[in-house]
């Protein structure tokens, strides 16, 4: 194993889990824990019910905290909560997931802007999420970049095979044998 890097910034990544109770075929618990890449310890470890969602809102964070938060977590008051604490932020998003506006507020479309890029290629760009009442503009960076037309769709086996679960009788689906009668 080679040397450690020194960084002035810790890199955190945000997960989650189930848990299930013993006996239960259900889900009644969730798992929330951030974890810091390279060092390994735990900021903290919250279990919640299994109605909350992972969620950014839950974490405290230093300024020298990157933290790196999943596709579902980009959600503008959770993202709005981490930079009132000074810390950045990086979320993989889709490009409906947040309301982007132009520095003079118009509505700004990630598709639109990716669209004219040639293959491979990411676009860099600047500009704001609208604040509401509740929570103030969010000024982010948005890196991008339009996908290969060579590249598969990765959803069109996953709708294929889910169509195929639901033609399966419920108790074949599970693993039991069908009741003879």
């Amino acid at each position: 194993m080679g040397p450690a890097l020194q960084s002035r910034f810790r890199l955190v990544l945000t997960d989650g889990s189930t848990i299930p109770r013993p006996g239960s075929s259900g889900t009644p618990w969730r798992l929330h824990a951030p974890g810091h890449w390279g060092t390994g310890p735990w900021d903290h470890v919250a279990r919640t019910d299994a109605q909350e969602a992972e969620s950014l809102t839950r974490g405290r964070w230093r300024p020298d905290d990157v933290v790196w938060a999943h596709r579902h977590e980009a959600q503008p008051t959770a993202l709005a909560g981490i930079v009132a604490q000074n810390a950045p932020v990086i979320v993989r998003l889709g490009w409906h997931a947040l309301r982007f506006q132009t520095l003079d507020g118009q509505p700004w479309s990630v598709l639109a802007a990716v669209r004219p890029l040639p293959d491979a290629t990411p676009g860099d760009w600047w500009g704001p999420i609208p604040g509401t009442q509740d929570r103030p503009t969010l000024p982010v960076r948005i890196v991008a970049m339009r996908q290969s037309p060579q590249r598969p769709n990765r959803h069109a086996g996953s709708r294929a095979r889910r169509r195929a679960i639901r033609a399966i009788p419920s108790r074949k689906r599970h693993g039991k044998q069908p009741i003879l009668s």
